[in-house]
């Protein structure tokens, strides 16, 4: 097993478009009308389609998360849903590396009543005989390697303040990532 990080984006696109194409998201549709606690902070009328477009606004994450909110997927659908965008919906697109899985995986429970993994096992990997083989989330039972401080945290503290990656997610929080 491992970490395919943005590739899950295209993975979670596709179960989006099947749930657009069943009738249970719309593209047009306000994130509200399936999130209504998305509503706030000028959001109300930001839609699902600027969120797959990465035009929503949500491109970071403010700067006093740790890493175990940012581990914690309701902890962090419940901040990006209280979080003023950085500009109006739809107006700019910029990558939401950090938050656009959350923001997915939220309207799809929302919607679906399901969480991502159900939803992408139920929709798209049980229909092409891959079962099993793509997760959002490693299941508890996998045996997981140990992880030893390769001098991550170090190389993190050694960069400039300004750096945008710090923009996309706090220092403080990729310092504490396990590695």
């Amino acid at each position: 097993m491992f970490d395919s990080a943005s590739a899950g984006k295209g993975i979670s696109a596709a179960a989006v478009a099947v749930l657009v194409d069943r009738g249970l998201l719309d593209y047009q549709a306000p994130v509200a009308r399936y999130w209504p606690e998305f509503s706030v902070a000028g959001k109300a009328e930001a839609t699902v389609g600027q969120v797959m477009s990465h035009s929503v606004g949500l491109p970071w994450i403010e700067p006093d998360v740790d890493v175990d909110e940012l581990l914690d997927q309701r902890a962090m659908a419940a901040r990006l849903a209280s979080q003023p965008p950085a500009w109006q919906p739809g107006t700019q697109t910029a990558y939401h590396g950090w938050t656009c899985g959350v923001l997915v995986a939220e309207i799809v429970r929302r919607a679906t009543g399901r969480g991502a993994d159900a939803v992408l096992a139920e929709e798209i990997a049980t229909p092409l005989g891959i079962s099993g083989a793509l997760m959002f989330a490693a299941p508890e039972t996998v045996v997981k390697a140990t992880a030893y401080d390769g001098g991550w945290a170090a190389m993190i503290a050694s960069l400039p303040a300004d750096l945008p990656l710090f923009r996309a997610v706090p220092r403080k929080a990729l310092a504490a990532w396990p590695t």
